[in-house]
């Protein structure tokens, strides 16, 4: 069973993508490098996900991330029952990521974890690499 992990979101405007998500939903945002910042959505012993506010690159939408147990079998049924497999990236020891089209044209990302770092305090959430799948073509 593959467990949500992390959540992307994407804007055109970073300042107003982050007073806008700060005043409704009380995120704090953190980073800001590259056009990419890292969300705190709540304070870590509460359940719930953390995610990244990233700049759009074309029509990219928000895209949840799974953890996965097995990277290689999760490729294998996504293509048996009518997936995609938009884009692959091996992590090297920290592991491998993928973003995933769905039957639906729904994008979600995938993550079979190795040995990932211990984020700093207050640093980045576990979870896969930054970056949204490529734009759709």
């Amino acid at each position: 069973m593959a467990k949500a992990i992390r959540f992307s979101l994407y804007f055109d405007d970073a300042e107003r993508a982050v007073k806008f998500y700060a005043a409704v939903l009380g995120w704090e945002m953190s980073g800001g490098q590259n056009g990419h910042y890292w969300i705190k959505a709540g304070p870590a012993e509460e359940q719930g996900l953390d995610g990244d506010l990233e700049k759009r690159v074309g029509d990219r939408t928000t895209v949840n991330h799974f953890r996965v147990k097995s990277f290689k079998d999760t490729i294998a049924k996504l293509k048996t029952n009518g997936g995609k497999v938009i884009s692959e990236t091996p992590m090297g020891d920290m592991g491998y990521h993928a973003f995933c089209e769905d039957t639906e044209g729904n994008v979600f990302a995938i993550f079979e974890e190795k040995n990932m770092p211990k984020p700093p305090p207050g640093g980045p959430p576990k979870g896969p690499p930054t970056g949204g799948p490529p734009p759709k073509k």
